[in-house]
């Protein structure tokens, strides 16, 4: 991998990291935001971090989701609304899916 597919690859996820006060930053904003296209992106990001960006992005809200329950016990709803979901329950099932364990085991 050359220098440029790391230093692009780390700025994506930086972006993106940047941009979790919107959880959902589109593939658009973060290719503009890095000088890449969005397939160029697609494809650098996936090639340093092993994910999509938008698996990384969905991984790190439902992290920042889990915290937020166990440190701050927040509701599943509010943890829901904060990984930017606007169901409880995609988001229940997405968690699931991630930890192996429902948002309510974890409080």
């Amino acid at each position: 991998m050359s220098a440029r597919a790391t230093c692009t690859g780390c700025a994506g996820s930086r972006t993106i990291c940047a941009s979790l006060a919107n959880p959902s930053p589109s593939l658009d904003e973060i290719a503009a935001a890095t000088g890449a296209s969005v397939s160029t992106l697609q494809r650098l990001f996936h090639s340093v971090h092993g994910m999509s960006a938008f698996d990384y992005v969905r991984r790190r809200n439902l992290n920042r989701a889990r915290r937020a329950i166990e440190q701050q016990g927040l509701s599943v709803a509010e943890a829901a609304h904060m990984a930017g979901y606007r169901s409880a329950s995609n988001f229940s099932t997405a968690f699931k899916r991630h930890f192996g364990i429902s948002p309510g085991s974890v409080r």
